[in-house]
């Protein structure tokens, strides 16, 4: 069995930190080292004022009723399940990208990652139970038999022509090593493609009729390999960027992008004889002829054919429009899309190869549901240098004047906003007539490859004055003010609402934030280059090590470092965390709680921060409900004024 490396994060307390153009100094670096009787103090600190909040009655009451409400949402039984291998195996694909699979003739459900199957077996990845960042690769046959498994490897896996193919991965985040196995025996370990480089990653991409290939990258480039039982085969060498689509009539088809530029060019024939549609490509079947695109937020699914006109076959305004791969990849006649939209239940769409007629499978109409009166619209926001900036809003029908709003942004890694069923996290706040504002702002994926470029390195703070810009425009189109808007973000997306704070700390765009495990102390991490996910991140946010110019920009957006120095006194705050987490390390929503709160520390200052010493960067499936529930009661009395 292969031996895993831990990476060893240097936190020296040390408030100096000498670069090669400047020597800056930081008086909370001491919260750094997670050690010791200041940290132990901060969190007792933190805790006190948590438990103080929330043990009241009104408090206690409410969350009851929206964890109920919460956990209603979140039954897998209520998510149309699909099968693989012949009907051997039942999916139910939740919003986002874990999923839970059984045996057609079990009861059993495992909650995974990826999995593949192959000659009456299956191949998944799962968490490892005593470390959430840690990966298992498990064959298990069709009795139920554990055969074999794998430790310390990624989230994705693939079988062909018995071979089984996985990524190992180094320490937490650092995946090295493209490597094959027997897929009967898990023996006779083969390294297929290795990456040195720590600011790369590696990832699989599984194509029609079981084409494997391999990407290397960073959030902005790649390289890319077709993969043939244990040999690799570069693509497109010098490329910005690819996405390779497997064969047709013998040919390599796929689009590549040139470096300096974000136009795809297709090569390949008969694919180059495709007359594309408009929009950003998500998804391409070059068996079936069906292509999805994306145009601020929309994603549409075409028919396509060469030098035909692509026909239109289903579009939704927002959510997530998630093919089945398991199709493309086996080949098969039928495509299935899960569909996570605003207006309507989870729901299924199936369409035959080659066809335009599609049949959409909705919710039983005679089913009543709490859960199918939203609707929401497309508006746009003129941020400062006059870029036009679209957002969702999305409230209930039922909503005659809204009674708040909360706004939501992430905008980085070039990853689409997460819209989806909104009812799945928001179900308690919408049902009472407060409605949600999705900001689209630059860095994106809602808009293409430049509008992620737009909103990158040196220019998040575009991103900031998007989403400000989004804020306003959301507060007029509702008539909603400040004092009832709360805006939200986790993980890259807490850095821009910190931002936003660190902006406006008199509550005169906002009058509050919530955030998970949010990114704001960002120039002590990205100058960190022992930190996991510090090396990975030069490519999104610059390199503030080597660049004065990258220095400088992060220094504007970082809140820890530009908090004023009364903190945040007009916004009420809500933070949460986990003490396990190794992608926002929690020293920084301890440091970033304590400047909101100024030169204050003996009081909550309206300011308040939760942890668990037992999650990660996201919650646990069993705790999501409870967690969630209590953060929405608060925001809630908050927005009735009763905190």
């Amino acid at each position: 069995m292969k031996t895993r490396k831990n990476k060893k994060i240097r936190f020296t307390g040390n408030p100096v930190r000498e670069l090669s153009f400047l020597t800056w100094k930081n008086n909370s670096a001491h919260i750094e080292t997670m050690r010791g009787s200041l940290w132990k103090r901060a969190l007792a600190r933190e805790r006190t004022f948590w438990n103080a909040l929330v043990r009241r009655a009104h408090i206690k009451q409410l969350q009851k009723d929206f964890e109920q409400e919460l956990k209603l949402t979140l039954d897998p039984g209520r998510f149309r399940f699909l099968t693989i291998g012949c009907g051997a195996i039942q999916i139910f694909h939740s919003n986002g990208s874990s999923l839970h699979w059984k045996w057609a003739w079990s009861t059993k459900t495992h909650y995974v990652s990826e999995l593949d199957f192959y000659d009456n077996k299956a191949y998944y990845i799962t968490e490892d139970e005593k470390d959430r960042y840690v990966s298992n690769l498990t064959c298990q046959s069709i009795e139920g038999h554990i055969l074999w498994s794998k430790h310390g490897i990624s989230g994705q896996v693939a079988v062909v022509n018995g071979l089984c193919y996985y990524v190992n991965v180094e320490y937490p985040f650092n995946t090295t090593e493209l490597m094959c196995c027997d897929a009967e025996t898990g023996t006779n370990n083969h390294l297929i493609l290795k990456e040195p480089s720590e600011e790369r990653f590696i990832s699989l991409v599984k194509e029609g009729g079981k084409t494997l290939y391999c990407k290397t990258g960073t959030w902005q480039e790649c390289r890319c390999w077709r993969i043939e039982g244990r040999s690799a085969t570069e693509l497109q060498k010098g490329s910005r960027n690819q996405i390779p689509l497997g064969v047709l009539n013998s040919r390599e088809c796929g689009l590549y992008m040139k470096k300096g530029t974000s136009q795809w060019i297709r090569f390949g024939a008969p694919f180059q004889a495709w007359i594309m549609p408009p929009g950003s490509p998500q998804w391409i079947n070059l068996q079936s002829g069906h292509m999805l695109m994306i145009a601020e937020g929309r994603q549409t699914l075409y028919l396509c054919a060469p030098h035909k006109k692509p026909v239109k076959i289903h579009s939704i305004l927002a959510g997530e429009f998630i093919p089945n791969p398991w199709a493309k990849w086996e080949g098969a006649q039928m495509q299935f899309f899960s569909i996570f939209t605003p207006e309507r239940l989870p729901h299924a769409l199936f369409v035959a190869n080659q066809s335009s007629e599609p049949k959409l499978l909705l919710p039983d109409p005679k089913k009543k549901s709490p859960f199918d009166d939203l609707k929401s619209s497309m508006h746009h926001a003129t941020s400062k240098d006059g870029t036009k900036v679209p957002y969702l809003l999305v409230k209930s029908e039922k909503t005659q004047k809204v009674k708040g709003l909360l706004c939501y942004v992430y905008s980085a890694y070039g990853n689409q906003t997460n819209v989806g069923w909104p009812y799945e996290g928001w179900a308690p706040l919408l049902k009472r007539g407060i409605a949600i504002a999705y900001c689209y702002a630059r860095g994106s994926g809602d808009r293409g490859v430049a509008w992620m470029d737009a909103g990158q390195d040196i220019e998040h703070d575009k991103t900031v004055e998007d989403f400000e810009a989004t804020v306003r425009s959301a507060q007029k189109t509702t008539g909603v003010p400040p004092q009832q808007t709360i805006i939200y973000g986790r993980s890259a997306g807490g850095m821009m609402v910190g931002a936003t704070t660190m902006r406006n700390p008199d509550g005169s765009l906002h009058g509050a934030m919530f955030t998970e495990v949010p990114f704001t102390d960002i120039l002590r991490t990205q100058t960190n280059p022992t930190i996991n996910l510090t090396p990975s991140g030069m490519s999104e946010y610059g390199n503030p090590i080597k660049s004065p110019v990258a220095f400088e920009a992060l220094l504007r957006l970082s809140p820890v470092n530009s908090m004023p120095v009364d903190g945040a006194p007009g916004v009420f705050v809500l933070c949460r965390t986990g003490l396990r987490d190794q992608q926002v390390l929690p020293f920084e929503p301890v440091k970033f709680i304590q400047k909101l709160r100024g030169q204050r520390q003996t009081e909550p200052n309206n300011k308040f921060l939760d942890y668990e010493k037992d999650e990660a960067h996201s919650y646990s499936w069993n705790t999501f409900a409870r967690e969630r529930a209590t953060d929405l009661a608060l925001l809630f009395r908050w927005l009735q004024n009763k905190i």
